[in-house]
């Protein structure tokens, strides 16, 4: 099984991998752009951190396509934005081809919420109207190619019980 993270910069994706990482044990592998970042990430100017954004991104993306052909973990949870349509169908089509059961975990938290989370890390408004208009468009096509989605609601503590118990049921359930 491939779990998609999508949601919005700050809504608390990575927050529920961790959790999702801690309830699965060792069945999961968990494959992020950040685990790329060097240790003196903050420091970097904008620029530098745009292309080690991008350069992080890529190779997580090889890392992903890597891990299908792999069989040493049950679940394979891949934390990214997963705005861009454009971008990502390949890795789900390609999830699918390879035999594996593709779920999409949209996590939402209001922008306001968001945008407290990330304090001075908090985009501007140009960016975000291209997430919410990604999203809009793009949501429902990555649903349209899953095997099954949950929007997890993430205001003070999601609650994981259905998608784990999906997962641990072998994703056995309807589209």
């Amino acid at each position: 099984m491939v779990i998609f993270m999508a949601g919005f910069p700050f809504s608390g994706k990575t927050y529920v991998v961790e959790k999702l990482d801690k309830a699965l044990g060792d069945s999961a592998l968990v494959i992020s752009p950040k685990f790329l970042f060097p240790p003196d990430y903050d420091d970097l100017d904008d620029n530098q951190k745009t292309e080690t954004n991008i350069v992080s991104w890529r190779c997580s993306l090889d890392q992903l396509e890597a891990s299908f052909d792999m069989n040493n973990h049950e679940v394979i949870i891949y934390d990214t934005c997963c705005a861009s349509f454009d971008a990502m169908e390949y890795y789900f089509r390609r999830a699918l081809d390879k035999g594996h059961r593709v779920v999409l975990l949209y996590v939402y938290a209001h922008l306001d919420i968001c945008a407290k989370r990330a304090g001075d890390k908090w985009f501007d408004s140009d960016v975000i109207e291209k997430y919410k208009s990604n999203f809009k468009t793009n949501l429902p096509r990555f649903v349209e190619i899953s095997n099954k989605w949950f929007r997890i609601d993430n205001i003070e503590e999601p609650d994981l019980r259905d998608v784990i118990e999906y997962i641990r049921s072998d994703g056995d359930g309807e589209h």
